[in-house]
């Protein structure tokens, strides 16, 4: 999308066009998780990168809607590029994971010993053992 228009303009219209299959105005909400390939050879072409598609719903971009979205944060940020996630917590885990080293020891806040979850609590545990 053209950056020489309205801020407004391009919160409505940025990511948006018409669905090829349906020839939906706005983007659809795709509420599936897979997608379907004519073929093995599409499948591996698909993901192995050489040839652009969905794969699967926690691949980059993700599902049709998500590429909408990444792409209207985009032009609304000035960005290059973008990862859109499914809440608030999995982008900050992301950003603090990306970021260390294979072998660096991470040490949580205390706090993160009191968390109720199962999930959390042997990782913290885990991770300060070391």
């Amino acid at each position: 999308m053209k950056e020489d228009l309205s801020f407004g303009t391009r919160c409505v219209h940025a990511g948006e066009g018409p669905s090829p299959e349906y020839r939906a105005h706005t983007t659809p909400i795709y509420q599936t998780s897979t997608f379907l390939f004519d073929s093995a050879e599409q499948a591996d072409a698909v993901f192995s990168g050489k040839e652009p598609g969905y794969r699967y719903v926690r691949s980059p971009p993700n599902t049709p809607t998500h590429a909408a979205f990444i792409e209207k944060m985009k032009s609304l940020e000035g960005g290059e590029a973008g990862l859109s996630y499914s809440s608030g917590m999995a982008a900050e885990t992301a950003v603090v994971l990306s970021q260390l080293k294979v072998g660096t020891i991470l040490y949580p806040p205390a706090s993160c010993m009191e968390a109720p979850t199962a999930c959390s609590h042997p990782f913290c545990l885990n991770s300060a053992s070391m």
